[in-house]
């Protein structure tokens, strides 16, 4: 191993991938990762050594840790959030605990001391946190450099060992100068060859790698019409792969997704199978309530009708083909030490057992590298037109609206008198009155996975920061009791009666019209290109007036594209007023819009 590698030591951290990006593609190092618990003798001697977040914390009895001899390599070190944590709790420091601290989102960061790790940075700056614990006391080694108002020991270093900690993520775009600071550390280590990473070099390489991998056999692939099955389906077909084209209509797609595939794969001179099981599928989610069960249930559909179809047509001799990329996998438990936020469909436990069978070229990419790749094959006459179709398309989640029908047997989760208490109490502070709602939606933070009743805010406060500011004080406070804030849009009000509801074709009917109709209106405003997504969820609660169902009107920006992390977007309030009319009018008895950000929040409710 070359000295000039930089390695990244893996704790289970969603932004490991970020990490091994930002060096490679932004700032020209190639690193290697491995997990955090490999043997010293293992990584040679790196001039560099990132250790990543990750969801356990520093003090629990089998937390993971580096080989302890680590610390004192000759190396930069680089300790980000838990390994920071782990470092100071095993050199004299002290670590609160979760159910203590937590910070989510952004903070404003004071810098004390620029030095090496801040150099060319402003004192005051914008910084992303994720932790659900904080270093309260650092280690007798160690000097602080910066801090925030949650968080006093944000930043640190131990001069003797070159190590520099902080407790926020430099790796993401949501931290202003986080590449300034990951670069500032490059040049401690002296001249290093800098080898740019490029997307053209990326698709030069990828044909061959797909033939390698394939040897011979046929790939079915899984084709849904979106920016990733569809570039993935682009390899395969340059890759000169025998590959056939399969699209699984299982009831839960947008309103236009069927008719928009066939007429995409046909530009591309491709002919879909449509493979038709909505009533297959109505049936295997029917009274399932579980979030994580409906998407294995999905995602084991998917699979299984893609090997029935592969195995009547070629026997043994084939592979499945899925456009997965990263944050796919890394939700997904993807690594050693890492959590599962939820369980892709391309994860899915039926998934898994024919995972040797199955190819994904794109594994290692994010959203942002999918859209720039699709953007540089438009350049060929072949693909002239792709971008146009594909990249201001929105994600949709491959269970689709099937995991934005949220469920219920009609119990409420416990503790929500006090919880609405304690939210109305935050929210008073900013002239609005809060409670919560009956349900359970997903989250994120601290590298882990949450499923807990999302807060509810209401009045004519309607400022877009001060909404902000609110909903980041109720997910900080309220840690490990909510974890996304919502704002009761139309009609004003907290009251949230549950009712009992599963996935079935009539509500998907009904959900698929409420998604049009904020789909069509963002397209109206010109609003698509401002915002990453915008899910329509359909929640089983309705009001004291109204018994039935409500929607969240979810709108998502992602700085860089990779929807690691993210804001909730801030439409025009008559955009918003029409989508709400129209949900109203198809019968829904209240529209909320979804204020919360990622952490804690995650972009779906489920």
């Amino acid at each position: 191993m070359e000295e000039t590698t930089v390695v990244v030591l893996d704790f289970g951290s969603q932004y490991t991938e970020n990490i091994a990006a930002s060096c490679s593609r932004e700032l020209g190092i190639e690193p290697e990762v491995y997990e955090g618990d490999i043997e010293i003798a293992k990584i040679g001697k790196p001039k560099m050594i990132i250790g990543s977040g990750g969801p356990a914390s520093a003090y629990e009895k089998g937390s993971p840790r580096c080989d302890p001899r680590i610390w004192d390599m000759d190396a930069v070190k680089l300790a980000i959030c838990y390994t920071f944590q782990a470092y100071a709790h095993d050199f004299g420091g002290r670590t609160i605990p979760a159910e203590k601290a937590g910070e989510y989102g952004k903070a404003e960061l004071v810098v004390e001391e620029s030095g090496q790790l801040f150099s060319g940075t402003p004192k005051n700056q914008t910084v992303w946190m994720s932790h659900g614990d904080r270093i309260s006391e650092l280690p007798p080694s160690m000097k602080r450099l910066a801090y925030t108002k949650d968080c006093e020991n944000a930043a640190a270093w131990d001069p003797k060992r070159k190590l520099f900690g902080v407790q926020f993520h430099p790796e993401v775009h949501e931290t202003e100068h986080g590449r300034t600071m990951l670069d500032n550390l490059l040049k401690m280590c002296g001249e290093l060859e800098r080898r740019p990473w490029t997307y053209e070099t990326y698709i030069a390489e990828t044909p061959g790698k797909i033939r390698q991998q394939v040897r011979g056999r046929h790939v079915v692939h899984m084709t849904s019409g979106g920016k990733d099955s569809t570039l993935a389906g682009i390899e395969f077909k340059e890759a000169g792969v025998p590959t056939d084209y399969i699209h699984i209509d299982n009831g839960t797609e947008r309103e236009r997704d069927v008719a928009e595939m066939r007429a995409l794969c046909r530009s591309l001179d491709i002919e879909p199978f449509v493979l038709e099981t909505a009533d297959e599928l109505e049936r295997e989610l029917d009274g399932v309530t579980d979030a994580e069960k409906k998407r294995e249930i999905i995602g084991d559909h998917y699979i299984r009708h893609a090997i029935r179809f592969a195995h009547e047509r070629y026997g043994n001799n084939w592979m499945i083909g899925i456009g997965t990329i990263w944050p796919d996998h890394i939700e997904s438990k993807g690594s050693k030490f890492s959590a599962r936020i939820v369980t892709h469909h391309n994860r899915s436990p039926e998934v898994m057992k024919v995972f040797d069978r199955v190819v994904e070229p794109n594994l290692h990419l994010f959203k942002e590298d999918v859209e720039a790749i699709i953007k540089l094959k438009d350049n060929e006459p072949k693909y002239k037109g792709i971008a146009r179709l594909l990249v201001k398309k929105h994600p949709f989640p491959g269970p689709g609206l099937a995991i934005r029908a949220i469920c219920s047997n009609g119990t409420e989760p416990e503790g929500m008198e006090q919880l609405s208490e304690d939210v109305n109490s935050i929210a008073n502070k900013y002239d609005l009155k809060g409670g919560a709602l009956p349900i359970l939606s997903a989250g994120v933070g601290g590298e882990g996975r949450s499923y807990l009743p999302p807060a509810v805010v209401w009045g004519k406060q309607r400022k877009w920061s001060q909404l902000e500011k609110a909903s980041i004080e109720i997910t900080n406070r309220l840690r490990g009791r909510t974890n996304r804030v919502v704002y009761a849009w139309e009609p004003e009000g907290g009251d949230a009666i549950l009712q009992e509801s599963y996935v079935t074709k009539a509500r998907l009917a009904r959900l698929r019209k409420a998604d049009t109709a904020t789909m069509d209106t963002l397209e109206k405003h010109g609003l698509m290109g401002k915002i990453q997504q915008c899910p329509t969820i359909d929640l089983p609660v309705g009001t004291d007036g109204k018994p039935g169902f409500s929607t969240v009107i979810r709108p998502f920006v992602t700085v860089g594209r990779k929807f690691m992390t993210g804001r909730f977007g801030r439409l025009p309030v008559r955009a918003v007023d029409e989508m709400a009319m129209q949900h109203l009018e198809l019968g829904y008895a209240r529209v909320y819009y979804d204020i919360g950000n990622k952490p804690p929040a995650r972009t779906e409710w489920e």
